[in-house]
């Protein structure tokens, strides 16, 4: 399948002024970003279900996985941050992913709920440019890593609402094909935080990826840091795009993204370490 994808603009401008957003109120005249993205068109998405075994978390940095809710998703009231939904989800959620890594211990400590309004707003309508939030806490992991003898992985779960996604599914580009020079550093200016995150610029060597009518049932697991050494490029990319094989009369897509942090020993004697609960934190 042939899309539409929006990219960075490999601009002059970026070889002396990092690019920018900036998402609070600004003085009169003050730019809000320097970022400006283009359009490219007949970028190949291959169906993750047709070579499903080929992706993981260890080599593409992503992987789809059947993991049916035990409450109904869309029932649960996440905007109640302590809701017992909301908790009984994340919960599940926690050891979902404590299972299937075999991790000591994992952290919840954000979560986002996402919900368009409208299954026929257009690119440039609402532009879905490539980036991802880079680990804040790049010293605190290292020291955990290093000293404590642990790996820290930071790892997304997505899940979808709807019974199937047409709406503007997601697209993972793998991590393998992605060179660090493919990527640039930006600001992202909060109200009350300043956070970097990474852009990407279009390349003929990536390899794009979608899961085709994704199902409120499935999950797909995607690494965003990870302390390993020589691990540049920890994020798969990931872009949501109009699907051109979208059947008539579908819903918007809204969906959920838990937010982990994942501790496993390494170069210990596991038997002997301190058990993790799993725990929530707000």
């Amino acid at each position: 399948m042939e899309v539409s994808l929006s990219f960075l603009s490999e601009l002059p401008l970026y070889a002396t002024e990092k690019p920018y957003d900036i998402y609070r109120e600004v003085p009169a005249g003050v730019p809000t970003s320097n970022c400006e993205f283009e359009e490219h068109h007949n970028i190949k998405v291959y169906d993750v279900r047709k070579i499903q075994s080929s992706f993981d978390l260890d080599s593409s940095g992503f992987k789809l996985l059947r993991a049916p809710s035990k409450i109904d998703v869309n029932s649960i009231d996440f905007k109640d941050r302590t809701s017992d939904s909301t908790m009984v989800y994340l919960r599940d959620t926690v050891n979902l992913v404590k299972e299937e890594l075999g991790a000591n211990r994992v952290l919840c400590f954000d979560w986002r709920l996402r919900k368009r309004t409208s299954p026929t707003a257009s690119l440039s309508q609402q532009p879905h440019n490539l980036d991802y939030d880079r680990f804040e806490a790049l010293e605190t992991a290292k020291i955990v890593h290093a000293d404590l003898g642990f790996e820290l992985t930071q790892l997304s779960v997505w899940r979808p609402f709807v019974a199937v996604v047409q709406d503007n599914p997601i697209a993972f580009c793998d991590r393998r094909t992605v060179r660090r020079e493919d990527l640039i550093s930006v600001d992202k200016i909060h109200e009350d935080h300043w956070e970097e995150g990474l852009y990407m610029y279009d390349r003929p060597w990536h390899k794009w990826y979608w899961v085709s009518d994704q199902t409120s049932d499935e999950v797909t697991l995607f690494v965003t840091w990870d302390s390993k050494e020589g691990n540049t490029v920890a994020c798969p990319p990931h872009v949501s795009f109009i699907n051109p094989l979208a059947k008539t009369g579908y819903p918007a897509r809204k969906s959920v993204e838990v937010r982990l942090m994942v501790f496993t020993w390494v170069g210990h004697n596991q038997a002997g370490g301190e058990s993790f609960g799993e725990e929530i934190e707000k």
